[in-house]
């Protein structure tokens, strides 16, 4: 159980977290990439997590553990976007010239 744990900045690389049961956890500049078991955590109440955590795990988070900790569709949405391809934006330029009815005569 890790409930109210602080696991910022900790080493879990390989850490099997299959049916752990999280509550008021702390998950801060970690990367997650290869931590186990992340899908099958058990989420008593929400937790943290920081987006140096989405930034080092490169947006390998997966959805139902970010669901579990709290995270709205939208933040997820957004997190992936921070680590994966970046939005793409796209400028157009519009040139309207008026003419008075009296300069055409």
């Amino acid at each position: 159980m890790l409930y109210q744990a602080n696991l910022s900045g900790a080493d879990l690389r390989g850490a099997d977290l299959s049916w752990a049961k999280l509550s008021s956890t702390i998950f801060g500049d970690i990367d997650l990439r290869t931590v186990k078991g992340l899908k099958r955590v058990i989420h008593e109440g929400p937790s943290t997590i920081g987006i140096d955590t989405i930034l080092k795990s490169q947006g390998e988070i997966p959805e139902e553990f970010l669901k579990g900790t709290g995270a709205s569709d939208n933040f997820i949405e957004y997190a992936r976007s921070l680590s994966q391809d970046p939005i793409k934006y796209y400028t157009s330029f519009i040139s309207v010239r008026l003419v008075s009815p009296s300069a055409t005569r």
